[in-house]
């Protein structure tokens, strides 16, 4: 980020510390202040040149320790009540309901009002509060009215031939439809191109959706991709959302200084969604979670800088303005991108649920996140909840030591070719024009520098050190200018496989071995139309040769598989590929 950026955030959160400052509300200037030192400590490093600049850091940094002790004498107010946060619960699941009304999802709408009917009369009764019996009663009353109200209109039966209309409201980002049937259970579909009459970019094909089904299982729980019907998501109940697949699983030295789990309205009196959006404030602690932070803390900046909401639109439940906020019934989801797509992540992600630690040798017993979190005074800011989610995915993956991948014997790479776009069938020939380095990392990257003007075709090849498994990957290409990334297209539309084997006498060796060749395996294919052909062998010892021609005429052709020398017994595979339907038949 430039100084000059990294100037106007400094600005921007000295004039929040001063307001919160002169309002005595001391824990939001604090968190201010801080934020405005640190913009202007990197702004000092990115080489900026405002005339004391250290002086104002130090300015802001002396403030934050003179009011620490105002912060201190502050009364804090008690933790809300079982009574109070039920209410919290009851206004949210009419919060919910209002929405559901408005869209028109009758239903869905006297469901939640009717739960929340519900448990405003059952903690009313529990209650001996008066004011907070008062607040109940309201609040069940406003909406058993609205859900009888909504009853009458179920029970009137609806006009025949008036049209259903959709109430117009923000555009919705749609992604790839994958069909109502699918699901990780599928049997395999064979693989189909897409078709020239398909919108490019708008459908998975068939070996995507296979891939999509075997990948979507992680630590044995299914991450289906996420779709817009994700977007209707139900996230108000009567009682504080228990994730069904329980805690997370915790490392040794997590364990080692564990203390409890806890709810956010446990430990803060307000619970904040998003109080600011900053890349100056997370903390990591004892979860190595190093990559997902410094990603957070760059897209933190990125979305403060260009209004591009990388962070606050994937995180859900969003109130109109389409910001996340808090949820007192506990239940959120992120869309997170995983093994290439997006994907819904909800299971596991309790997220109020958050874990506290105790250090009773160093200064009594402290309490602290054992998570990476955001904190400002009495507010928890939830950022804490995006990274329990990647650590549910990554906790047994992430590599933190080189003993975590030692033993890693899945070695890949990238490798570039400049071949005007052209399937390579050998890693040597042509030679390439980026040779990557073999590594047993799960990622890879390679940078291509373009040095001359103009359009510049490559061909990228994802290669394997050796075949020892399967392997699923994403591949994704950025440039900071126009460019197109598609899977090499293949001409070829008949396919033709002979298996055969060299054993005994057929496996006489190349035609430098004259008396022996003779006997080889002979094919014979005739083509009824002139058009390319390829041809490829494939050995049972790793040998692989091909044999590609733009034009071949119509005609009746002989082929030869062989080894290079004699008595070199084994399978093969024997593949046919052309444009024009073909007959293949074995005469040896």
């Amino acid at each position: 980020m430039d100084s000059s950026a990294l100037e106007l955030d400094a600005v921007k959160f000295a004039k929040s510390a001063i307001f919160n400052d002169q309002n005595g509300k001391y824990n939001e200037a604090v968190f201010y202040y801080k934020e405005a030192a640190q913009a202007l400590i990197y702004a000092r490093m990115a080489g900026s040149k405002l005339e004391n600049i250290q002086d104002k850091i130090s300015e802001y940094l002396d403030r934050v320790d003179a009011l620490h002790t105002a912060v201190q004498a502050q009364s804090i107010d008690p933790l809300k009540s079982k009574h109070q946060l039920d209410l919290e619960r009851a206004h949210f699941l009419v919060t919910q309901a209002f929405d559901d009304d408005e869209k028109g999802n009758v239903e869905e709408a006297v469901e939640l009002y009717t739960q929340a009917v519900e448990l405003c009369i059952e903690t009313a009764n529990e209650t001996s509060d008066q004011t907070l019996q008062l607040k109940l009663k309201q609040l069940a009353r406003q909406a058993l009215d609205r859900a009888e109200g909504l009853k009458d209109t179920l029970s009137k039966p609806a006009p025949k031939d008036r049209p259903a209309s959709a109430k117009p409201g923000n555009p919705v980002r749609s992604f790839k439809p994958l069909g109502p049937d699918f699901s990780l259970q599928d049997k395999p579909q064979p693989v189909r191109p897409v078709q020239s009459c398909e919108p490019q970019g708008q459908k998975y094909t068939n070996e995507e959706i296979e891939v999509l089904r075997k990948t979507s299982r992680i630590n044995g729980i299914e991450y289906v991709p996420f779709m817009s019907v994700d977007l209707k998501e139900r996230f108000a109940f009567p009682m504080p959302f228990s994730d069904k697949f329980g805690k997370l699983a915790l490392s040794p030295k997590q364990k080692a200084i564990f203390s409890r789990w806890v709810r956010p309205d446990e430990i803060s009196n307000n619970p904040t969604m998003i109080y600011t959006v900053s890349s100056f404030s997370i903390k990591q602690t004892v979860v190595s979670d190093c990559s997902f932070v410094a990603s957070l803390a760059i897209s933190a900046a990125y979305e403060r800088r260009y209004n591009k909401k990388l962070i606050t639109s994937i995180i859900y439940p969003q109130n109109k303005n389409g910001q996340p906020e808090y949820n007192p019934c506990g239940k959120y989801m992120v869309k997170l991108h995983i093994n290439g797509v997006p994907r819904k992540c909800i299971q596991q992600m309790a997220y109020n649920q958050l874990t506290i630690l105790d250090d009773a040798s160093i200064h009594g017993l402290v309490c602290e996140l054992l998570c990476s979190a955001v904190t400002s005074g009495d507010k928890l800011i939830a950022v804490l909840d995006v990274l329990q989610g990647y650590q549910i995915q990554y906790q047994n993956s992430l590599l933190t030591f080189q003993d975590d991948f030692a033993s890693n014997r899945e070695f890949i790479t990238l490798v570039v070719y400049k071949t005007d776009g052209k399937k390579v069938y050998y890693p040597s020939d042509p030679p390439p024009y980026i040779d990557g380095i073999r590594i047993n990392s799960p990622h890879y990257l390679t940078k291509i520098k373009l040095t001359t003007a103009g359009t510049h075709t490559f061909s990228l090849v994802v290669s394997q050190y050796e075949k020892q498994n399967t392997i699923h990957y994403t591949l994704r290409v950025y440039s900071g200018c126009k460019c197109n990334f598609t899977k090499i297209p293949t001409p070829y539309t008949q396919y033709k496989r002979s298996n055969g084997q060299w054993k005994g006498q057929s496996a006489g060796g190349c035609g430098n071995y004259k008396e022996t060749y003779k006997h080889n395996p002979i094919y014979q294919f005739q083509l009824e139309k002139p058009g390319p052909l390829l041809i490829e062998l494939r050995g049972s010892r790793c040998g692989f040769c091909y044999m590609e021609v733009d034009f071949v005429p119509a005609g009746v052709y002989n082929i030869i598989p062989t080894t290079f020398l004699p008595n070199q017994e084994g399978p093969f595979f024997l593949d046919f590929n052309s444009t024009t339907p073909l007959q293949v038949s074995q005469l040896q």
